[in-house]
């Protein structure tokens, strides 16, 4: 593989594991109450995820493996800098929902081996970082209180309402994942509904009982 080509690949994770190795640092110093360093290494994740995009983009190097390590990374960040904020302002609740968030996402992928992405997804992810953000400047320089709370209140809302969606969302999908191939046939479901008490034990019924 020629030096260009390893950079092309390899350049775009090391922008993502600045977001992962910069979180645990920043939970020390906001320990510390260092909260000027705190938003310049909040900034520098929010560079490094935005040079990310751009450089994959443009470089055509994204990937599935790629994609899910930038997931985590976003994940990694936006809790510990939940965290962060915690320690000064107690945003409990944001900090458990964004937890039972994710928590949701892994037992419904070991159940369905699938995906699913809502609507609201990309306006809580762009909602929660404005908030973070805003919590870093008023921790470092002061006079943003009403910001950061009116954006907690909006963002603890939406957080709110995609974690019932994908309550709703995730029961339908791993209930028709213990489905039997049969019973996830459309024309099954189809004549099921037709005559309820029909009973079908194997696909070829199901072929002779439509046709």
């Amino acid at each position: 593989m020629r030096p260009k080509t390893k950079f092309k690949l390899y350049f775009p994770y090391f922008l993502t594991s600045i977001r992962i190795i910069l979180t645990p640092i920043i939970i020390i110093f906001s320990l510390l109450k260092k909260y000027p360093i705190v938003l310049f290494l909040a900034i520098i994740c929010l560079l490094s995820d935005f040079l990310d995009t751009k450089f994959s983009d443009q470089m055509y190097t994204t990937t599935e493996k790629s994609t899910k390590f930038d997931i985590i990374a976003d994940k990694v960040f936006e809790i510990g800098a939940l965290l962060s904020l915690t320690f000064s302002y107690h945003y409990y609740l944001l900090l458990i929902l964004e937890i039972s968030i994710i928590i949701m996402n892994i037992y419904h992928f070991s159940k369905t081996q699938k995906e699913t992405f809502f609507p609201l997804g990309k306006e809580k992810t762009i909602l929660l970082w404005i908030f973070l953000f805003t919590g870093f400047l008023h921790q470092a320089f002061g006079h943003l209180f009403f910001f950061v709370n009116g954006f907690y209140v909006v963002v603890t809302n939406l957080f709110i309402l995609y974690l019932i969606q994908i309550i709703i969302q995730y029961k339908e999908d791993i209930e028709f994942a213990s489905l039997s191939e049969l019973e996830k046939n459309p024309l099954h479901q189809e004549l099921m509904e037709e005559d309820k008490t029909l009973e079908i034990k194997n696909l070829k019924e199901l072929t002779r009982n439509r046709y």
